[in-house]
């Protein structure tokens, strides 16, 4: 009368079943964080240069910082934007309107009059182009370009429009 259970004859494999398991759990979690660490490698890999564009092709958040100084009014665009930053949020950036150069930068606005502009250099590094504009005060403002960015082209509008001649 004292049979054996059914499963009594049969090798236990809750040891292995639980190993199993673990398995499973620990590649999932490696998994998971191989994939979300090449998600921030791409999300803050940048979208390559950030071109010199006409204002009109700008966002209308890009150039919410130049309204919050002042620089711009509400319905205003520049004729050209430059965005200095990597994550391209126009928090830093340059642009030029029909009377002057301006900058944000970290919530400060500068401006520069194209009659006021008495000179203008490029000072090139690996990195770094930057467009240095003196007035004729002595005062400066400095736009910074990466390479590919349309330096060139700034420099030649600004000195086109500040009446320097410029090669």
């Amino acid at each position: 009368m004292n049979e054996p259970l059914p499963s009594e004859g049969v090798p236990g494999c809750g040891f292995i079943a639980y190993s199993v398991i673990l398995l499973f759990f620990f590649a999932l979690g490696v998994g998971g964080m191989i994939s979300s660490s090449l998600a921030l490698l791409q999300a803050y890999e940048g979208t390559g240069p950030n071109p010199l564009l006409p204002g009109s092709q700008v966002e209308v958040w890009r150039l919410q910082p130049f309204r919050d100084v002042g620089l711009l009014g509400l319905t205003e665009a520049p004729g050209a934007f430059h965005d200095e930053t990597i994550v391209s949020d126009g928090t830093t950036a340059c642009a030029m309107t029909a009377t002057a150069v301006i900058r944000v930068e970290e919530g400060q606005g500068s401006k520069m009059l194209y009659t006021d502009i008495g000179s203008l250099a490029v000072h090139t590094s690996i990195l770094d182009i930057a467009v240095e504009l003196t007035s004729r005060s002595d005062e400066s403002l400095t736009c910074h370009f990466r390479p590919d960015e349309g330096s060139d082209r700034f420099a030649r509008m600004v000195a086109g429009e500040a009446g320097l001649e410029w090669l």
